[in-house]
């Protein structure tokens, strides 16, 4: 029997003698080894990556070089295999169908390092095999290891944030609470006109909610950005907060500028101390910041969902999500209404205006008779010359040596026309160029621009002002509550015939209502601007300007007094005092309009409108009938029906003009060829792209009239369509300047086959249709949808 050589291997080529086993049969027992501490390391990791087993790889060639450093080859560092996993070799953007096109790419090529000799080999072409997998089921597998990771990793996130934000809740709600301490302290200090004391706490308001908001973001940032899109209260929270500081910082701003504004000192009538636009200019300097923070605040309490609030505190929020954005609206336009005021008090040059006196008393087309007059020269805010005519209007008037037929309804009291009727247009840019075109041959002068008042704005300045004393002169205070009085009666009855001055009182009143209109007072100025803007709005303060581009800004501001434009439905009454006394502020007018969609889509208009006398038969002013040219601004195209209730007037008491007088080219331009509706005794003309119906109406101090007209208009809805479904009906309906005590109801009604879709919540509904009712002291519109 052989004997089992138990030599170790280091010794069988001695005891094999020359007969040598071949390399190849010769077992390393450290490499089994080896192999065997792989594959238990990769059966440790299978269960995972079990199901990727059954998936097809399809070979993919491609050359590379390899790495000089190392023998393992670049390429292997973005192979995803099922039979080897290379840890932290696979980047993070090659994933599952994009790993064949990063491959592709991925070419490095590197020198080799040789043992013996330093030279470059050239690339060798290398087959690799790479995984596919099938669509299918690689989607299924990813989303389900998604799932996991989800449901493992989440649930310890949540946790972990909920204990973070228990612990800061306190924190965050203490750092609101000391800054709306803050706010609330600002208030009392601005209350007692301690502005720099406001300032200061309005910063540290805002630095308690941006230290809130900083709080809150530390406690979830992560999951407010994941659920960017997703609303939740702790969004809803980080708004408010930002609502907060923005606010805060705006309140800071406006509190610097009152402390500033209480140094300037302005007196418009002869200059001294700072100007009008120094004080303008300030102010344009921090509206910029101001119009950046309320725009942050509006922007970001948009997005503040109401469900997410307390519910005791849900109605102060709605209000301020209201509010905040109507405050960044009226800022918006801020910066542009300066730059008009700076041009029009005349900062780089002297601005030559007219300014007129129109007495809503008398009520005309514009805002009432212009019985006064004056020329203003300004510069830099100061009244540099103020020349008031003592004799008013008639002073200029009695200048112009061309005799001109006034439009046709004036022949009641004056066929000639002149500066005194040039109001005669609803349009005022209009009316405007028709004064000034009457100035210019009269005064042989020229004015930039046309500034008109009734005396609703002188009153409101006085109830700024206070009253000023006059007894020297005329034995009376002026205030608010006699101004008109005192007025017309200086003007009337108690001025001096020789001298022939009825305007005389005017002319002294004015130097000393500007005076005290600008006193250097900032807040006396503040409400000065608050009376002006009301008066804007409400229409009692209209402007005009030759140059178009201060022009094109006042119509931006509403403040130009244009008829504006609309391809639906539109109306205006105008009415227009022609020998009624001073009887239009004790005249109320209610205007009832009925717009009624018929089964083709054609619309018929009823306009009916009541006019109620409120005047005292013995008043020496009241106690007269009131005497007006009522018109009717309608679309144009709009065919009359009917007229019924006005009243004819004798053509006995119209006056004639002169065999000489010429017609005016620019009232035949404007009115064209005027027709006489002989059913109705309508006066048809047009205006400013409107069709014009105008009729008489005479109403006795105590008396009711009623007048009414119909019409059908251009306009006709397209419904039953396979292309039009709906269709919109809307309404713009203007008020006349000057004009008080007027009230609107419109109606809509539509056939019983047609579906109202959409109304605005200004509208109530009922079977017959929709209305609107609302006094009419400003331009209103509405609209709805229409279906079929």
């Amino acid at each position: 029997m052989n004997k089992i050589n138990n030599n170790h291997p280091a010794d069988s080529k001695k005891s094999f003698g020359k007969s040598q086993v071949p390399k190849a049969n010769i077992i390393d027992l450290r490499a089994v080894e080896r192999r065997r501490s792989e594959q238990q390391s990769a059966k440790q990791r299978a269960p995972l990556f079990s199901r990727f087993k059954r998936m097809t790889l399809p070979t993919i060639r491609m050359p590379f070089r390899r790495d000089q450093k190392s023998e393992r080859l670049p390429s292997e560092r973005v192979i995803i295999s099922h039979t080897t996993r290379q840890e932290n070799k696979v980047p993070k953007p090659l994933l599952l169908t994009h790993v064949q096109d990063h491959i592709v790419k991925e070419t490095v090529e590197k020198p080799v390092i040789q043992k013996e000799k330093k030279k470059k080999t050239k690339p060798v072409e290398t087959k690799i095999e790479m995984p596919a997998f099938v669509p299918l089921q690689w989607k299924r597998t990813l989303l389900a290891f998604v799932a996991i990771c989800i449901l493992l990793i989440v649930p310890f996130y949540i946790a972990t944030l909920y204990e973070r934000a228990s612990a800061a809740k306190g924190t965050v709600i203490g750092m609101s609470s000391d800054a709306y301490k803050h706010l609330q302290d600002a208030g009392t200090s601005i209350s007692s006109s301690s502005f720099n004391i406001a300032s200061d706490e309005f910063g540290r308001a805002a630095e308690s909610f941006s230290n809130a908001k900083m709080q809150l973001e530390e406690v979830g940032g992560v999951l407010l950005d994941v659920t960017e899109l997703i609303p939740n209260k702790a969004r809803s929270a980080q708004h408010l907060l930002t609502v907060g500081e923005e606010l805060s910082v705006a309140g800071g701003i406006l509190a610097d500028l009152v402390d500033e504004l209480e140094a300037f000192e302005i007196n418009p009538i002869d200059g001294s101390g700072a100007s009008l636009t120094d004080f303008l200019l300030l102010v344009r300097d921090q509206a910029e910041p101001l119009q950046k923070s309320l725009t942050v605040a509006a922007d970001s309490i948009e997005l503040v969902r109401i469900e997410d609030i307390p519910e005791e505190l849900q109605s102060e929020v709605s209000l301020i999500q209201q509010t905040i954005p109507a405050y960044r609206n009226s800022f918006s336009s801020f910066e542009s209404t300066v730059d008009v005021l700076l041009e029009v008090l005349g900062h780089d040059a002297i601005k030559r205006y007219l300014l007129l006196f129109q007495n809503n008393r008398e009520l005309r087309a514009t805002g009432g008779f212009i019985g006064s007059i004056a020329l203003v020269d300004i510069f830099r805010g100061s009244v540099e010359n103020l020349e008031v005519p003592g004799g008013g209007v008639y002073d200029i008037a009695g200048q112009l040596n061309e005799k001109i037929e006034s439009p046709r309804p004036l022949w009641l009291v004056n066929s000639h026309w002149n500066i005194q009727d040039a109001n005669w247009f609803f349009d005022f840019p209009t009316s405007a160029q028709k004064i000034m075109w009457f100035f210019e041959r009269t005064a042989g002068a020229s004015a930039d621009g046309i500034i008109t008042l009734t005396p609703t704005v002188i009153e409101k300045l006085l109830d700024v002002t206070g009253p000023i004393d006059m007894q020297k002169e005329y034995g009376v205070t002026v205030d608010s509550s006699n101004f008109v009085s005192q007025a017309q009666y200086w003007a009337e009855i108690a001025y001096d015939r020789e001298e022939n001055q009825p305007k005389k009182f005017i002319a002294d009143l004015m130097p000393l209502l500007l005076e005290k209109v600008f006193e250097p007072d900032s807040e006396n100025l503040l409400k000065v601007v608050g009376a002006f803007y009301d008066a804007m709005t409400s229409k009692d303060l209209l402007m005009y300007f030759n140059e178009s581009a201060v022009q094109e800004r006042i119509v931006s501001l509403k403040a130009a007094g244009d008829i504006k434009n609309t391809d639906r439905d539109y109306l205006a009454v105008v009415d227009t005092n022609i020998g009624g006394g001073k009887t239009s502020h004790v005249v109320d007018q209610f205007i009832e309009h009925h717009a009624e969609i018929q089964n083709d889509g054609s619309i018929v208009n009823t306009v009916s409108v009541t006019r109620i006398h409120r005047g005292n038969p013995l008043d020496l002013w009241e106690g007269v009938a009131n005497v007006s040219y009522l018109r009717f601004y309608v679309p144009a195209g709009s065919e009359l029906i009917s007229a019924v209730g006005f009243d004819e007037i004798p053509a006995s008491r119209f006056l004639l003009p002169d065999l000489d007088a010429e017609q005016d080219e620019h009232l035949l331009e404007i009115e064209g060829i005027a027709v006489n509706d002989e059913r109705t005794g309508t006066r048809i003309t047009a205006e400013s792209g409107k069709t014009v119906f105008g009729n008489w109406v005479s109403v006795d101090p105590g008396d009711v009239k009623k007048v009414t007209i119909q019409y059908t208009l251009p306009v006709t809805l397209e419904l039953g369509g396979i292309l039009n479904k709906t269709d919109v009906y809307s309404l713009l309906v203007q008020s006349q300047p000057g004009a008080s005590n007027v009230f609107l109801a419109s109606t809509v009604s539509y056939p019983d086959n047609h579906d109202l879709i959409w109304y605005p919540d200004s509208l109530s509904v009922s079977e017959y249709g929709t209305e609107y009712i609302s006094d009419l002291t400003g331009d209103t519109f509405y609209g709805i949808l229409l279906g079929k």
